[in-house]
């Protein structure tokens, strides 16, 4: 029953008291619920998101590894990018200039890799493929 919130726990004692449902059946009920919570967890992790850099201004970015998975894909792939510099402090990679200019072909390597991706920040609803981060900073003109 560990995980299990304490409201749901009430709901089907209460359930059980009421002669709704048997004892065990609410045992399984929580047992499944609390199987398939930590599944789908387990399944949706990102493995590396992209933030940008300053919270408010400018087009640079880092590469957060969240997963073993990513970790190891940014340590195969490291001479892939332009100057890149890891970040002992904040546990990322520091993405040159040039790299964030280029962020969708970024994106598309880590795709193709088989990465899940996530954005954060200012990057929170791009798709990864647009040049809405570069007309959003003035870089190019629509």
């Amino acid at each position: 029953m560990r995980g299990a919130s304490a409201k749901r726990v009430e709901l089907l004692r209460w359930a059980v008291q009421r002669g709704q449902m048997t004892p065990g059946a609410a045992q399984r009920h929580l047992v499944w619920k609390c199987a398939m919570g930590w599944f789908s967890n387990w399944l949706s992790k990102v493995d590396i998101g992209l933030r940008p850099r300053n919270v408010f201004e400018g087009t640079e970015v880092n590469l957060y590894p969240f997963t073993e998975r990513g970790l190891r894909w940014l340590e195969q792939n490291f001479d892939q990018f332009t100057e890149p510099e890891w970040s002992p402090g904040d546990r990322c990679l520091l993405l040159s200039e040039i790299d964030c200019l280029r962020l969708g072909r970024v994106v598309q390597k880590l795709r193709d890799a088989g990465m899940k991706v996530r954005f954060y920040g200012r990057l929170k609803g791009w798709d990864g493929y647009s040049l809405f981060w570069l007309q959003r900073h003035g870089r190019i003109r629509s």
